[in-house]
């Protein structure tokens, strides 16, 4: 399979808009599978009606397979700020398997977006730890999330 094309998707225009609802639905099993502990359906209508809606800090961008016309994968990012420090927060960036170099075109597309938005970070999760991620993309690992059930119980009251 030749390399697949990368077409930032926005939902009004008539020639990326019809690949939005495949979009919506492969997100939202992203969700679902890697992101348990929040409401997957929740997540993905909150994103995704930002995306509709036009909001210049969501970068949705699919994979598209033009031989199959299919969507092989995609990258959903947000800009974030907090006081004059902006990043982009990858939500998802996912690619089906054999696709050469898609993800690092789609990480370099996503940088050209947010670099005039001024970010100068590009951050994710991930409930792995991505020794490969870190090498083939230049990832850092800067912090772990961790997560516990509420309410608190010491181990001696499980």
């Amino acid at each position: 399979m030749a390399s697949p094309i990368l077409v930032r998707v926005d939902p009004m225009n008539d020639q990326t808009g019809p690949a939005f609802p495949a979009l919506c639905l492969r997100i939202r099993d992203f969700m679902r599978e890697h992101f348990p502990e929040g409401d997957p359906d929740i997540m993905t209508r909150q994103v995704l009606g930002r995306v509709a809606v036009g909001d210049p800090a969501v970068f949705l961008l699919a994979m598209v397979d033009l031989d199959k016309g299919t969507i092989v994968g995609h990258l959903l990012c947000t800009l974030e700020q907090v006081g004059d420090k902006k990043w982009v927060y990858g939500w998802q960036a996912q690619v089906n398997p054999g696709l050469g170099d898609a993800l690092e075109r789609a990480f370099a597309a996503s940088d050209a977006w947010a670099a005039p938005l001024g970010a100068t970070t590009f951050a994710m999760t991930t409930p792995r730890a991505e020794k490969g991620w870190e090498k083939k993309y230049r990832f850092t690992s800067v912090r772990h999330v961790m997560s516990r059930p509420i309410p608190f119980k010491k181990e001696d009251d499980a």
